[in-house]
């Protein structure tokens, strides 16, 4: 009998109405190259007779006397034949496709353990991702592993036999694994959820008297993970949060061990624990907790109470935003830069627009119609002569770029890149992606706009704009931002027009603060070649930066196509044209930060098969990258 290539490693301990399915979740990997060892903990129930009746030949069971998970975990690795091993656990449940993308990811990446994130699945419905506070790439030594499952892990075997788990660890024994792991073999962490995690009252993780045993042996086994104040150290800061929080869940269910918590918290120098340690020992810790509770209750049901004391506390807040925002705002931030480009008189103008726009919440009006004034009279000769779009033959050129290349890109480009590639990757397409080493095989600049780039003149974002302009005029097809993710086709009727763009209608209200008001979107743009728009933006471009050493504002390019739109009616008509779809093409990306809904994430994915995502912010809870996987999960499914 061959070896197989993977062994996977299930301890269970009265567990036969969960087992089952965990044991069934791996038999059915897309990687069917594996063993199940099924390492019997000492259950009492019937577990061995529930597990005797699946029938598949890569099943194997071993008995053992009740020692613990770590006990069983390591001795199904001794009896494991698979050059790798991975770890499950009796109550929880993997997507089919799990063990397929570690082994590429591991092979790919040559690390020695890749884990993964899993979605904690709450008995309402609800699912939350963990670990939040990571990002795709191999672990740094400053990268915390709270957090990590168990069953995520996967790797060689040799680096489980030299560092097994301790069984005297009644919780954080995986963290306490990977801790002496790191140090010998590399580890790798997948961003992606391939794991469901369902908590149960009679788990391990329950049991908080075992938390303060667990941290207590871990500052024994590893003083170097305590070291330095807490505010610089992630694994003390971490650990402090974890305590602090079993604290407060034990004390509002009225039990007891929640000042254990607490003390132990405020050994690790973290403030927070202090101050609510400095409580308890004044009596006053459980009604302060029940008080935060209460206003959070409130909160949640946006009480009357809640909007009493709330509205003062909001219009403070208000005004410290408006503050800001005036020290923030670009026209009066860099009025003395604008004074030397523009002349004092037209920057004095713009600052002042912005000041009344910010306090009087007009929505750029007083603003922006200045710079249409001014534009109108820069652009009005580009205007002039445009000729008529030229037919295309062949494939649809798509234009996608990133300028350090892909592989300095942030995991939020890759990915978006990467759904790029599957669907523009059909014949009836030409995907090119471009960089600064790429970019002049398709496009010849003005040296007028290069000098203003390479003297610090241009940002990236506004060449990018130009970039964008002379190629579509030139060569035509559809311009993709490299942040923009996939989740379909797009509507290939629609793109055999002359103009194609994200054109909105829903909502016009909350538009009208933007230049574009829905008519057209800069990271979406469809055009035949010698399109009177784009020859219409590379000529203003060329007059504007021969001319000028700064933007008007960081909407250039906007200002530009709202130019094009009153002085051009046959620019107009074009953009017309464009049909309405992909209404709610922000809307995954402003759910980043919350946790999974079932039925929240559908609607967006069926009514957008576009996602502007961006790489500047923080992203945790609902990953944008994922979206195929969330499309499945309020499916019912499991991803494939």
């Amino acid at each position: 009998m061959n070896e197989p290539l993977i062994s996977v490693i299930l301890p269970t301990h009265n567990r036969a109405k969960q087992v089952k399915q965990a044991v069934l979740s791996v038999l059915a990997q897309t990687e069917e190259d594996l063993e199940v060892i099924v390492v019997d903990d000492g259950s009492a129930d019937d577990t061995r007779a529930v597990l005797a009746g699946i029938s598949d030949s890569r099943l194997r069971m071993v008995y053992q006397e009740h020692a613990g998970a770590c006990a069983a975990r390591n001795k199904g690795v001794s009896l494991a034949r698979g050059k790798y091993v991975a770890f499950q656990d009796s109550d929880d449940l993997w997507r089919r496709n799990k063990l397929a993308a570690q082994l590429k990811c591991l092979r790919e990446t040559n690390a020695d353990v890749v884990f993964c994130q899993l979605a904690r699945r709450e008995a309402d419905g609800g699912a939350s991702l963990f670990p939040a506070h990571l990002r795709e790439g191999f672990i740094k030594p400053e990268d915390s592993l709270l957090g990590v499952g168990t069953q995520t892990l996967f790797g060689v075997k040799e680096a489980f036999v030299q560092f097994p788990f301790d069984p005297d660890m009644p919780r954080l024994q995986e963290f306490e694994t990977l801790c002496r792991l790191r140090r010998r073999y590399s580890l790798y962490y997948l961003d992606r959820p391939l794991v469901d995690y369902r908590p149960g009252g009679d788990s391990i993780s329950a049991d908080a008297k075992k938390l303060t045993q667990s941290i207590r042996l871990l500052r024994e086994k590893h003083p170097a993970l305590f070291s330095g104040p807490t505010a610089e150290n992630a694994e003390k800061t971490a650990l402090a949060g974890r305590l602090r929080l079993d604290a407060r869940n034990l004390c509002l269910s009225g039990k007891d061990g929640w000042r254990d918590c607490l003390d132990l918290a405020a050994e690790l120098d973290d403030p927070e624990a202090k101050f609510q340690s400095f409580l308890a020992n004044a009596k006053l810790y459980p009604p302060y907790i029940r008080l935060r509770a209460a206003a959070k209750r409130q909160k949640d049901q946006n009480s009357v109470l809640w909007r009493t004391v709330a509205s003062p506390v909001r219009a403070a807040r208000k005004i410290r935003q408006t503050l800001n925002a005036l020290l923030q705002a670009e026209q009066i931030r860099c009025y003395p830069r604008k004074k030397s480009v523009f002349g004092p008189k037209l920057a004095r103008q713009w600052a002042f627009a912005a000041a009344a726009d910010i306090l009087t919440g007009f929505h750029t009006h007083f603003y922006h119609r200045s710079i249409r004034r001014f534009l109108d009279g820069e652009l009005k000769d580009a205007a002039r002569i445009l000729p008529d779009p030229k037919t295309e033959n062949g494939p649809l050129p798509v234009w996608a770029m990133w300028w350090d290349g892909e592989e300095n890109a942030p995991p939020c480009v890759k990915l978006a890149l990467e759904s790029q590639r599957k669907y523009f990757g059909r014949p009836e397409y030409d995907y090119h992606f471009l960089t600064k080493e790429t970019y002049t095989q398709y496009a010849r600049l003005d040296p007028a706009v290069l000098a203003r780039f390479e003297q610090g003149e241009m940002s990236l974002t506004h060449l990018s704009d130009v970039l964008r302009c002379e190629l579509l005029r030139r060569h035509g097809g559809l311009w993709m931002d490299a942040t923009v993710y996939m989740t379909g086709p797009l509507d290939r009727a629609a793109l055999a027009a002359d103009f194609y763009t994200v054109r909105k209608t829903a909502y016009p209200q909350n538009l009208r603060a933007l230049i574009p008001a829905g008519r057209w979107a800069c990271y979406v743009l469809r055009c035949r070649p010698g399109d009177p728009l784009m020859t219409f933006l590379t000529a203003a471009y060329q007059r504007y930066w021969k001319k000028y050493a700064d933007v008007t504002d960081y909407y250039l390019l906007d200002e530009m196509i709202d130019a094009a739109y009153r002085l051009v009616p046959k620019v107009k008509q074009l953009i017309d044209s464009a049909p309405v779809n992909n209404e709610r093409v922000f809307d995954l990306y402003n759910m980043r930060n919350e946790a999974y809904t079932p039925g929240k994430t559908a609607p967006v994915l069926q009514a957008s098969c576009l996602h502007k995502l961006s790489y500047k912010g923080q992203v945790s809870g609902l990953l944008p990258g994922r979206a195929h996987d969330r499309m499945e999960m309020d499916a019912g499914g499991s991803p494939a």
